[in-house]
């Protein structure tokens, strides 16, 4: 029974003449793994597009340039995701490594049907300043892990958890969760300096305290400002939030509370928090 075929297309815009390779790696039917590349030639500036669908072999990674750590990134400037569809199986997904270091890639698009999003898939893109993730997104890791200058990202609505370094080292000011996440493990925005505010829209929300050397915000010592759906009482009562970051007392009448500076078992410096709670969108 062979495996999956992913039929591939993409846009991509470079900003002079270049000539490059898109590689793809195949599973033939012996699952020795091989490489074969076709070389493409653009006589101008502009926006390409380009398709690739061999309906005899099975892509199992997209590879722009020579290799995922010797790209040509000086030439990409977008790349969207015109189709990504899978036959044969129950999951979309950018495979690993798709655009891994390629630093001037500005912008992505991926639609609404792509179900996940590999390990560094957008790693070190240091282009990206915005990203917007679809609701069709079931599974994502450390997918933009070193994207220094990434300010915008949303939680997609058919994410329930994230693991890894998601987007480690982002240059993010706010982050969302919603309603139905559950589960933010591992370092997801561990050295994101400039973070500032963070919404947790379940109460019930486990987020990874400090586990050795590793906690979902590790080195985020900014962080003034948490929105929490549910009551003082419900924060206190969750181990892993005041293990994160603390412990919260109310400071007014209405529904506002404080942690202190350096609260909990932080593994960072911080400032002290201002807690909104029953917080409403």
């Amino acid at each position: 029974m062979r495996a999956s075929i992913y039929d591939y297309s993409a846009s991509i815009k470079i900003d002079n003449s270049v000539e490059f390779q898109l590689g793809k790696e195949e599973l033939p039917r012996d699952n020795s793994s091989i490489i074969q590349r076709m070389q493409y030639t653009f006589p101008k500036a502009g926006i390409h597009t380009i398709k690739l669908y061999d309906p005899n072999t099975t892509v199992k990674r997209l590879i722009i340039g020579e290799s995922q750590s010797d790209p040509q990134e000086t030439t990409i400037k977008e790349l969207k995701f015109l189709g990504y569809s899978v036959k044969g199986a129950t999951t979309n997904t950018i495979e690993n490594y798709t655009c891994f270091n390629h630093v001037a890639l500005e912008k992505i698009v991926i639609p609404e049907g792509v179900m996940g999003i590999g390990y560094l898939a957008f790693g070190r893109c240091t282009g990206l300043t915005k990203v917007h993730l679809p609701d069709s997104i079931r599974t994502i890791g450390t997918a933009f892990w070193n994207c220094s200058n990434l300010q915008e990202i949303n939680i997609p609505l058919g994410t329930t958890s994230i693991s890894g370094y998601f987007c480690q080292g982002a240059a993010i000011k706010e982050i969302e969760f919603h309603s139905e996440f559950t589960n933010l493990t591992g370092g997801a925005f561990t050295g994101c300096s400039s973070l500032k505010k963070v919404t947790f829209l379940n109460k019930n929300i486990y987020v990874q305290p400090l586990t050795g050397s590793v906690a979902a915000f590790k080195n985020c010592p900014n962080i003034e400002v948490i929105n929490y759906a549910g009551t003082l009482s419900d924060w206190n009562a969750n181990e892993s939030l005041v293990g994160r970051f603390g412990e919260a007392t109310q400071i007014a009448g209405d529904d506002t509370a404080s942690i202190p500076a350096k609260g909990g078992t932080s593994g960072d410096q911080g400032v002290q928090k201002i807690l909104h709670f029953s917080y409403v969108k």
